[in-house]
């Protein structure tokens, strides 16, 4: 995994998202406003930093996992939970998408 700068993702795609705006940072990692691009709604992509003393194997574990429980946590449904949209990993980035919801930033 990479560490990110908090701006470097602003314009770029991850999976079927396109990253517009920063909505907040620490040191874990930072949230944007992004746009699913196949349908055109507002998402909030969260991206997770790791800190450096974490192995490989250990990178390569928590990946899979999340891989394997993906399916599980889109299907999701509570009317006092965010909706996940998708979960991901690309580029040396770990990403979660959920719904975009004005004032939770």
């Amino acid at each position: 995994m990479q560490t990110l700068n908090a701006d470097q993702l602003v314009g770029k795609t991850l999976g079927e998202y396109r990253v517009e705006r920063l909505l907040g940072h620490a040191q874990l990692g930072a949230a944007y406003m992004a746009r699913q691009l196949s349908r055109g709604r507002a998402a909030m992509v969260s991206t997770f930093n790791f800190p450096e003393g974490l192995s490989t194997g250990e990178r390569n574990q928590l990946t899979s996992r999340i891989a394997r429980e993906r399916t599980i946590l889109t299907r999701l449904t509570h009317p006092h939970i965010l909706p996940i949209y998708d979960f991901g990993e690309q580029a040396g980035y770990l990403y979660l998408v959920t719904a975009f919801v004005k004032g939770l930033r």
